[in-house]
C-alpha cells in the first residue's frame, strides 16, 4: 500500500502545484505591476467611470465633447478627435474638437470597413486608403464606433504624451 499511497500523494501534490503556483504567480505579478505601473491600471477604472457618466448624457454635443476631452486625459494622448456619420451625406464629420473637418469618399469607405480598433501602422501594412491621412495628421489609433454593425463614427487618438509607442496590446 505504501508505494500506491506515495504515488497518489505525489500526483495530488503535482496537480495542486501545477494549478496553484501559476495562479498565485499571476496574482503576485498583477499586484507588483499595479504598484510599479499604477497609471496603466488607473486608466481602466477611469474609463469605466467615463462610460458610466456618458450613458446619462442626452445632449449629443456635450456627450461628444466629454468623450473627446476625457479620452485624451485618461489615455494621456496628445490629441483625440471624434467624427460622427452625417446620415444625409454619409460622410464622417469631426464633432470634437469642433471644426467641421470631413472624411468622405475613399477615406470614409476605408473606415467603414473597419470592424475593430486599428493602429495606423496596421492600416499602412494593409495599404488602406485612409492610412496616409492618419499618418499625416499624426493619429496613432482608429477606434470605429458601431451600432448594429453600422459605422456611426470614429475616434482618432494621437501619440502618447510620454512618447510610449502604442501597441496592439494597448488596444485590448
Amino acid at each position: 500500500h505504501a508505494p500506491a499511497l506515495v504515488g497518489t500523494t505525489s500526483a495530488a501534490v503535482g496537480f495542486v502545484a501545477a494549478v496553484l503556483i501559476p495562479t498565485l504567480q499571476r496574482a503576485i505579478e498583477t499586484r507588483v505591476h499595479q504598484a510599479i505601473f499604477a497609471h496603466r491600471y488607473d486608466y481602466r477604472l477611469r474609463l469605466r467611470h467615463l462610460a458610466s457618466a456618458l450613458v446619462h448624457m442626452l445632449d449629443e454635443r456635450e456627450l461628444v465633447r466629454a468623450l473627446g476631452e476625457q479620452l485624451a486625459d485618461v489615455l494621456d494622448v496628445e490629441g483625440c478627435a471624434v467624427y460622427l456619420r452625417d446620415d444625409r451625406t454619409r460622410a464622417l464629420v469631426r464633432r470634437f474638437p469642433e471644426g467641421g473637418d470631413v472624411l468622405e469618399g475613399p477615406d470614409a469607405a476605408a473606415l467603414d470597413s473597419l470592424a475593430e480598433p486599428m493602429l495606423t501602422g496596421e492600416l499602412e501594412a494593409l495599404r488602406s486608403p485612409i492610412a496616409s491621412r492618419m499618418a499625416a495628421d499624426a493619429w496613432e489609433v482608429v477606434l470605429p464606433l458601431r451600432v448594429n454593425n453600422r459605422l456611426t463614427g470614429v475616434v482618432l487618438l494621437g501619440r502618447n504624451r510620454d512618447l510610449r509607442i502604442v501597441s496592439r496590446e494597448d488596444l485590448h
